[in-house]
């Protein structure tokens, strides 16, 4: 199976992506470039005999193809090799109307904004983040605003570009790996009571 742009899941396939494990063995694909169990284990501290079982959950849903075998670490043996089934993203439509989707919607909300949580803690935990200046590498922001739909067209269409951006620089290269979370959300006015 060749990449395609971007990868539709259903609501069942995207309940079993968004475990956190599963979440960051998806993240370090997709920055690193394909790779056998025994490169994520050592990439991820942890043993490779904890990472089968969701590596074949990953491929089952489509999410990750399985490539043919590498030699790994010791001569002879071969191990597969996992890549990102999808270079344009990987999302999920959603009927509003659907308790189960929307169910899925916030699981998914959570173990993202948990995994940005660490990862903010990690990054000044290491001391090396910048906040100012000419490149900053450690931002937060909120922003509330009144859009139009034409204000959402416009904001999206620049998501859109962020996206790309990224995606471009997504498989390792020079530099130092970052990562952006967005989140847009409708919001219902507060009223006095």
């Amino acid at each position: 199976m060749a990449p395609s742009d971007r990868k539709d899941l259903t609501p069942e396939q995207m309940r079993v992506l968004i475990a956190p494990a599963r979440v960051e063995i998806l993240e370090a694909i997709q920055a690193h470039g394909p790779q056998t169990a025994a490169d994520l284990a050592e990439r991820l501290g942890k043993a490779p005999d904890r990472l089968y079982y969701h590596l074949k959950k990953l491929v089952k849903i489509g999410v990750l193809v399985e490539q043919g075998p590498r030699e790994v670490a010791a001569p002879g043996r071969n191990g597969a090799v996992y890549a990102v089934a999808a270079k344009g993203g990987i999302g999920m439509e959603l009927d509003p109307s659907s308790r189960a989707e929307r169910a899925v919607w916030a699981r998914g909300a959570r173990t993202v904004l948990r995994q940005v949580t660490r990862e903010i803690e990690r990054a000044l935990d290491s001391g090396d983040v910048r906040t100012s200046g000419k490149r900053p590498n450690l931002a937060l922001s909120r922003t509330k605003a009144w859009l139009t739909d034409a204000d959402l067209v416009a904001v999206n269409r620049h998501l859109l570009a962020i996206e790309n951006l990224l995606r471009k620089r997504s498989a390792r290269g020079a530099g130092r790996l970052h990562a952006l979370t967005i989140s847009l959300s409708p919001l219902e006015e507060q009223r006095k009571r």
